[in-house]
């Protein structure tokens, strides 16, 4: 039986509860993120006025799903990091304020999309979060390292970019990548997605896209340039070996 994979939406209360599921990692891969960009897309903000974003069991993500990139072709790794792209600048157009419950690790591409929400609530626990895309092998997407910019300070976020340190909840408190710990996580979120869905919906919408222009303005003045450079280098032989090489190495540390 193959794992499950789904992207769940329900109304609570008037706030729309989004569950990511796709194995025990929660990992990216291109039919959850075209599932979850649909969702974003068809989103009804006079039925629901915010958002709470979570992940299923007991992880928020673990990011890319690695083992699928191996397992297709060149093609599907390119429509992967486009559709990757197109999903993260949805959610960062959402006219309704998106809450990130972390109840979990958020790793690599799961820390940038709890990093995309404009409010981070983390359960304080063992959960680790942290982007990790250098030590596969990997270069960021453009849009993710506007995100990491723009979430943390320039020093720290490139120590955290270049070393790939994964951080404890109460260390990524003290960095602003996490707003909040509550041990209840879902239920804080949802109580914080209530409180920020009493403003009005136009006068949110409206300071949210002030707040994200600088990063789309400066996607939009680099053009595709970084972009098509990375999708080369994700697409090449050589980082395939070097996937094959962190996977290994994870798995020995398992062991």
């Amino acid at each position: 039986m193959g794992e499950t994979m789904a992207v769940h939406k329900k109304c609570l209360d008037g706030v729309g509860l989004v569950t990511i599921e796709n194995g025990k990692a929660n990992a990216l891969d291109l039919e959850l993120l075209l599932g979850l960009r649909q969702v974003l897309e068809e989103w009804d903000p006079d039925s629901e006025g915010a958002m709470v974003l979570t992940g299923a069991g007991r992880m928020f993500s673990a990011g890319v799903d690695l083992k699928r990139l191996l397992a297709e072709d060149e093609g599907y790794c390119r429509e992967f990091c486009i559709q990757l792209d197109a999903c993260f600048r949805v959610l960062l157009a959402l006219p309704v304020p998106a809450v990130a419950a972390i109840n979990g690790h958020a790793i690599a591409g799961g820390c940038i999309l709890a990093v995309a929400c404009d409010h981070r609530i983390m359960a304080p626990e063992q959960a680790k979060i942290g982007v990790t895309e250098l030590l596969v092998g990997l270069p960021f997407p453009p849009i993710a390292l506007e995100l990491m910019q723009q979430a943390v300070s320039p020093p720290v976020v490139q120590e955290l970019i270049y070393r790939g340190r994964l951080l404890s909840p109460a260390e990524a408190l003290g960095i602003n990548l996490v707003d909040q710990l509550a041990e209840a996580v879902l239920r804080e979120a949802l109580d914080t997605a209530k409180q920020l869905a009493e403003i009005p919906q136009a006068t949110f919408s409206l300071t949210k896209r002030q707040l994200r222009d600088p990063i789309m303005r400066s996607l939009a003045a680099s053009g595709d340039r970084f972009g098509q450079e990375m999708r080369a280098i994700w697409d090449s032989a050589d980082s395939r070996e070097r996937i094959r090489s962190y996977m290994a190495s994870v798995l020995r540390k398992k062991e």
